[in-house]
């Protein structure tokens, strides 16, 4: 995923969402691209100020579950997603919301009932 602006993109996903940062370039200075890890999932930020939003045919959705979904909605609301659909209960045993990230990006955020 390319964002325009990286290092609020990272702490989003680092501090809000609990992803662990596993690899950064360059080592010093503005980063250009890290890695970020959550369980055995793996995300990679890239830095492009020209990027802009991207467009709704070209969207992808990070499923990410948590403990509580609701404590995960609100974490994420108050670190800057936007929230699209509250968490409801859902027939198959989950509780689901869906989020978008600072960028517009998707997440389904699940926990199990």
């Amino acid at each position: 995923m390319t964002t325009p602006d990286l290092p609020r993109l990272i702490a989003f996903y680092r501090d809000v969402v609990g992803f662990e940062l596993t690899y950064r370039f360059p080592d010093e200075g503005a980063p250009e691209f890290v890695a970020l890890r959550l369980g055995s999932s793996e995300l990679g930020l890239a830095a492009n100020p020209e990027a802009g939003e991207p467009a709704d045919s070209h969207r992808w959705e990070l499923c990410v579950y948590a403990d509580d979904c609701d404590a995960a909605v609100g974490a994420l609301r108050t670190g800057g997603a936007t929230v699209t659909e509250e968490p409801v209960d859902q027939p198959w045993g989950e509780r689901s919301a869906r989020v978008t990230d600072p960028d517009g990006n998707r997440l389904l955020v699940l926990s199990r009932l």
